[in-house]
């Protein structure tokens, strides 16, 4: 079975870019954490992070909490600008209100070229 993500620095642009899909068990949201909080943890002063979640519905509440905790704690990393490819309004509803909870500014588009654009424009 194939990873619930894909994660990659592109070391030019000093951006994280990830991409999601499907539904998460606990065990996709364990595997996320460990990689996720390795990876941002190689960025240097003013990084950005680019995720895209075209092809991922909305979680279930235990997974969105998940998520809410690495918001917050790709901001308390020093993430200058974080941009988030939500196409999907249930899901961009869902993402609001975890950026929301976990305090945290980030920018909801509907394209990777949206992103490309606010991330660029720092």
């Amino acid at each position: 079975m194939s990873k619930p993500f894909e994660l990659a620095w592109n070391q030019a642009d000093n951006r994280l870019e990830f991409s999601m899909h499907g539904k998460w068990t606990a065990a996709d949201l364990a595997l996320w954490v460990s990689t996720y909080t390795a990876a941002i943890r190689q960025g240097r002063p003013g990084w950005t992070l680019l995720g895209d979640m075209s092809d991922y519905p909305p979680q279930a509440d235990d997974i969105s909490a998940g998520h809410e905790k690495m918001m917050a704690l790709t901001m308390a990393q020093g993430a200058s600008r974080v941009a988030l490819v939500v196409p999907k309004a249930v899901l961009a509803m869902q993402m609001k209100r975890l950026q929301s909870n976990a305090g945290v500014n980030m920018k909801n588009v509907g394209s990777r070229d949206e992103a490309i654009a606010y991330l660029n424009a720092a």
